[in-house]
């Protein structure tokens, strides 16, 4: 029984998630992270190319 509550809990937090803007769904500091380091990294690889 335990685990269909924690289904449902599950399913409404996602959906909950789903509902909010899609400027506050992500961590915008990890993706631009990622987007820097992925900048370097190709700006790195056309210079050694």
């Amino acid at each position: 029984m335990g685990w269909r509550a924690w289904d449902a809990y599950e399913r409404e937090a996602h959906e909950r998630w789903k509902a909010l803007p899609w400027r506050e769904r992500y961590d915008w500091r990890a993706i631009a992270s990622v987007a820097i380091v992925v900048i370097v990294a190709a700006a790195i690889w056309y210079m050694l190319r």
